[in-house]
């Protein structure tokens, strides 16, 4: 902005950006679940990052790019410059939830989970 005259017409975006103490929740969140996996999941997911991974497929936090006719999908990043916190919420945060009550632990109750891993976040 310290290059902009008076005059210059100037475009800006606005965005709430990225709650860190969320980001913090999330990371709990997948934490707390990796921990309890059901056997069969646990399987499939040997480590923690594979999970992580897993889970950005299953809510479709990806993107593809066709390299010799074949199309080839992989994982978006989910950092702060590139994700604020309204999308962070209604792409990642609700999505997660909703996969880890319905296919990663049915049955589990959504609000209990949340409210565990908050008080384990402080």
């Amino acid at each position: 902005m310290d290059k902009c005259k008076l005059e210059d017409l100037v475009m800006m975006e606005g965005r709430r950006s990225r709650n860190t103490a969320q980001h913090r929740l999330y990371m709990k969140l997948l934490s707390v679940v990796y921990e309890n996996l059901p056997e069969a999941a646990a399987e499939r997911f040997p480590t923690f990052d594979k999970f992580r991974t897993g889970i950005k497929y299953a809510i479709g936090l990806t993107d593809s790019v066709w390299v010799a006719g074949v199309e080839h999908t992989y994982p978006l990043s989910m950092d702060y410059a590139t994700m604020g916190q309204d999308e962070f919420e209604k792409t990642v945060w609700t999505p997660t939830l909703d996969l880890i009550e319905t296919k990663i632990i049915p049955g589990i109750d959504r609000a209990e989970l949340e409210s565990e891993v908050r008080s384990l976040v402080g």
